[in-house]
């Protein structure tokens, strides 16, 4: 729990920087002058001042963050500092300010993406067993295949096939896969839809169309050992192909594994065979317990590995060719992001998507632990997701004060303070709305 907090507050502390960053580095290029940069709402726990009067400083409540700027509606101005005021500037000027901060969330995604495109990821290749017989699909081969695309879209790996199936939520119609069997033929093959898992929240989409991963049955044939782990002790070795288990006749290495797993601390006789001789040994699985709490036995033993290369590849990037990657995945995450979001605002995908701090911490935790590139893709993701937010056109957020430049640039005068003032109010309580469901659909999961 503790590790959770932690690495949450690491996730806010860095993404709200990035955030206030961009506002706070065009501010000053264009001239305003910047009173406070703070990380964070409330009351300043510390802080400091450079050599300018900026007070860089971290609240509380770390649930935003903000750079107050010289501004003549705050307070008093003196008359030597009025043309780094805000409000005397140029209303493109207020627009590029107030655009930075969701367009450094952008650029920190990209090099985001960009370092782990240069550590390089081992991903799954999306091969799926035969479904069932009585399954929506036409055509499916009765033979194991890969997904090579999505209604006409490559995919490499179950990401892309889950993204590319993402982007269908709510739709009607059929959806399309091309399939490259075990024996090289290449399938066409779809599956009829209608509002699809338009109502489901944390929607699956794969499993939902019935599909399934699939591997080959691995032979029950004995990889590395653990030292002095009890088939260690018993004289087991790499390369011994197990038989026979208790006088049971065992295909696979999953029959194998069954069998141990329900003799914990009894003695077993094995049947295998070494060297092409046949032989018999005793081993003694131990006591140990998985992660449901149930009691099965161990006998210190790994698998031969799979071919790597035709289950899984690895995707790695030179500095320049990461650099294109990084942005073709940015810019993929924005659009998928949008038509999701545009799919919750129309109905076709249900607002209990919708993620509050409880959950993003939850996630923020279990991707720091799955290591760095699984962190920072957690990272990139959270941080597309809030540039995105900011430019909606709410007022309070970064897309509504865009909105009033822009009509400021085209009316020629801004909007009253009325005006403004009323916005305001409507932007609070459709943020309140968005936190509320947010905050019930964290406390449904949980």
């Amino acid at each position: 729990m503790l590790t959770t907090i932690l690495v949450f507050l690491l996730t806010l502390t860095i993404l709200i920087g990035v955030h206030e960053a961009g506002h706070y580095w065009v501010a000053r290029w264009s001239g305003v002058k910047v009173l406070r940069f703070c990380i964070g709402f409330g009351k300043p726990l510390f802080g400091w001042r450079n050599r300018d009067g900026t007070e860089f400083a971290v609240a509380p409540i770390p649930l935003g963050g903000y750079v107050k700027m010289l501004d003549e509606r705050e307070g008093n101005v003196p008359a030597e500092d009025l043309p780094r005021a805000h409000n005397r500037q140029s209303p493109s000027k207020r627009i590029a300010i107030a655009a930075a901060g969701p367009a450094a969330n952008f650029l920190f995604a990209i090099l985001a993406f960009w370092v782990i495109a240069l550590l390089g990821t081992s991903v799954a290749r999306p091969w799926v067993a035969p479904v069932a017989e009585d399954s929506a699909w036409s055509e499916w081969p009765a033979e194991p295949a890969e997904i090579v695309a999505v209604d006409g879209r490559p995919v490499e790996d179950w990401r892309e096939v889950h993204l590319a199936l993402l982007n269908r939520l709510g739709s009607t119609g059929d959806i399309e896969l091309e399939l490259l069997g075990d024996s090289g033929v290449r399938y066409q093959t779809s599956h009829p839809v209608e509002r699809w898992l338009s109502r489901v929240q944390d929607p699956d989409p794969i499993s939902s169309l019935g599909l399934t991963f699939w591997q080959p049955d691995r032979p029950a044939v004995l990889g590395d050992i653990i030292s002095d782990g009890p088939a260690d002790r018993a004289g087991l070795q790499s390369g011994d192909r197990i038989i026979a288990v208790a006088g049971t006749s065992v295909e696979s290495w999953n029959d194998w594994v069954a069998i141990i797993q329900e003799r914990a601390g009894e003695e077993t006789e094995l049947l295998l065979e070494r060297d092409g001789r046949e032989q018999s040994l005793t081993v003694t699985p131990q006591a140990d317990t998985d992660s449901g709490g149930a009691t099965i036995g161990r006998v210190g033993v790994y698998a031969t590995p799979l071919d790597q290369g035709q289950y899984f590849r690895t995707v790695r990037y030179g500095p320049v060719e990461a650099v294109g990657a990084a942005v073709r995945e940015t810019g993929d995450t924005i659009g998928m992001t949008l038509g999701f979001l545009g799919k919750m605002i129309t109905g076709q995908a249900s607002v209990q998507n919708l993620s509050g701090p409880v959950s993003i911490a939850q996630v923020a935790g279990d991707s720091a632990g799955f290591g760095l590139v699984a962190f920072l893709s957690f990272l990139a993701l959270l941080s597309i997701s809030l540039g995105i937010l900011n430019l909606l056109p709410i007022p309070v957020l970064d897309g509504g004060h865009i909105l009033y430049y822009l009509v400021e640039l085209v009316r020629g005068r801004p909007l009253s303070d009325r005006a403004q003032m009323i916005g305001v109010q409507i932007g609070i309580v459709l943020l309140i709305g968005v936190m509320v469901i947010a905050f019930t659909n964290d406390f449904n999961r949980f």
